[in-house]
């Protein structure tokens, strides 16, 4: 037992002496560490560079839509109907198109022909808009529960 014991203590120590590196390549490994970390690191800031930059380009784009849009429809309804569309306002009077281009597409659309017109109901959300042969009469916002 005590022979078993001394042999496996031996091969325990040379595996370990063979994992262990000189001090030389140890200091190589750090350096090469050292190095690759600071490459990164420069990498790093280069790439949030570049990021910072594309923001404002996004940014810049962002505004330049929003003018062409509002460009748009000032020309398609005019400067005063046109801008309030543009900037999502809502009035009595206003066309059915004038809603979907100032609000977007509907949730959801019913409509009904009676023998005094058309009434059409737009639903976005908890609001509600009605509408009399393609003209806002009123709309309603459902209170909060």
């Amino acid at each position: 037992m005590k022979t078993i014991f001394v042999i496996f203590f031996f091969l325990f120590n040379l595996i370990i002496a063979q994992n262990k590196i000189s001090q030389t390549a140890f200091q190589f490994k750090v350096d090469s560490l050292n190095s690759l970390k600071s490459s990164l690191l420069q990498l790093n800031e280069s790439l949030k560079s570049e990021i910072d930059s594309l923001n404002f380009k996004i940014e810049r784009n962002i505004i330049l839509i929003k003018e062409c849009e509002y460009q748009k429809l000032v020309k398609k309804y005019g400067k005063k109907s046109g801008g309030r569309v543009a900037s999502g306002s809502i009035w009595k009077g206003m066309t059915e198109q004038m809603l979907i281009d100032s609000w977007g597409k509907p949730d959801k659309i019913t409509s009904k022909k009676e023998k005094w017109g058309t009434f059409t109901q737009y639903y976005y959300g908890d609001v509600t808009f009605f509408f009399k042969n393609k003209a806002l009469i009123d709309w309603e916002e459902k209170a909060n529960k």
